[in-house]
């Protein structure tokens, strides 16, 4: 990526963070916005991975989108229901059953407290996070906030329909 490109990119996202109220550190590509987006914690990081060596080395990027619920969620994990799962279930990983055969079908649920894990999973949390999941293709919740991964550099164009989805899930908890 040439200098100029990386200062043109860094100007948009300080334009987009600007008009959005939030903080904006680093430059093109390892950015990261913090700050209150729909009465909500927000936050983007970028992770930069490298691949190969030598000239055949190669970086990519993806950036996590989290929003933080006003509500606390204990240690309660949510993931896509898939391969790795799959496999944890077979060496012993435990998935609490929360009875909605959609939800239960696209994700795992984990928590120490499966009573607490049932109480915040509300229908409203489950109809927000299989909406999020439909749109987004992999949301989840982990270190109490609902996240999101996308590949590759972050993009101000596309950005607002990726945290708003985020946010959506966030609100429904505790409402």
């Amino acid at each position: 990526v040439g200098v100029r490109h990386q200062r043109a990119q860094t100007e948009r996202w300080a334009a987009w963070a600007r008009q959005r109220g939030v903080m904006l550190s680093g430059a093109y590509p390892m950015l990261q916005v913090t700050g209150t987006l729909h009465g909500l914690g927000i936050q983007m990081v970028t992770h930069r991975f490298s691949h190969g060596h030598g000239r055949r080395r190669r970086t990519s990027y993806k950036h996590e989108v989290i929003a933080t619920p006003q509500v606390h969620l204990g240690d309660l994990t949510l993931s896509r229901d898939g391969f790795f799962a799959s496999v944890g279930k077979v060496f012993g990983g435990q998935d609490i059953q929360i009875g909605d055969a959609a939800f239960d079908a696209a994700f795992v649920v984990r928590s120490t407290n499966e009573h607490a894990a049932r109480a915040v999973l509300t229908p409203a949390v489950r109809v927000a996070l299989l909406g999020a999941q439909q749109a987004l293709g992999d949301v989840y919740v982990e270190a109490g906030g609902v996240r999101t991964m996308r590949t590759g550099a972050p993009n101000p164009d596309t950005i607002d329909p990726v945290l708003d989805a985020v946010a959506r899930v966030a609100q429904s908890f505790g409402q």
